[in-house]
């Protein structure tokens, strides 16, 4: 898909390619009106990585304990808590200018999470198995008064990235 997909009102928008591999190049959700983001199916042969090239922006975002990989390579605003069920991995920016804000919380403890940027949460849990970091990188639960930050596997990276945790 190389446009931006938008929505006119709290509409749903599915992304099921079994093994094939789907890539959005344009934004996704401009003006917040996807309600609900699916990534792949709940079958055993959805295993090809959806990828997100362009700003991603929903009200709620699902995936399943399938072994694909999700990539969000730019900005992404997720309003309700995002835990990331899907084997494969998760990328979380590609850059050290990606923002990607989770209101609700997230969760991303079913593979590693691979991340560049800002990540956020707004007061909320923030919870990441194996972290490897592939830019400056800040995560944080974005207030002193609440959200737990939690990374119980092994942090990796470069020698020059740095890594910067903030937890209420």
């Amino acid at each position: 898909i190389t446009g931006a997909v938008t929505g006119t009102s709290n509409d749903n928008l599915t992304l099921v390619s079994g093994s094939g591999t789907t890539t959005v190049g344009g934004a996704v959700g401009a003006g917040a009106n996807i309600t609900t983001l699916t990534l792949q199916a709940n079958v055993s042969q959805a295993t090809g990585a959806v990828t997100f090239n362009g700003n991603v922006t929903a009200v709620t975002l699902t995936t399943f304990a399938q072994g694909h990989a999700v990539v969000l390579n730019e900005d992404a605003a997720i309003t309700n808590d995002v835990t990331f069920l899907n084997t494969a991995g998760v990328t979380l920016g590609n850059a050290a200018d990606d923002a990607l804000t989770f209101t609700g919380g997230l969760s991303t403890v079913a593979g590693i999470t691979t991340a560049a940027g800002t990540i956020t949460t707004t007061a909320t849990n923030l919870d990441i198995a194996a972290l490897v970091i592939t830019d400056t990188t800040t995560i944080t639960t974005g207030s002193a008064t609440g959200g737990n930050l939690a990374i119980t596997g092994a942090v990796t990276g470069t020698s020059n990235d740095n890594l910067t945790l903030v937890s209420g």
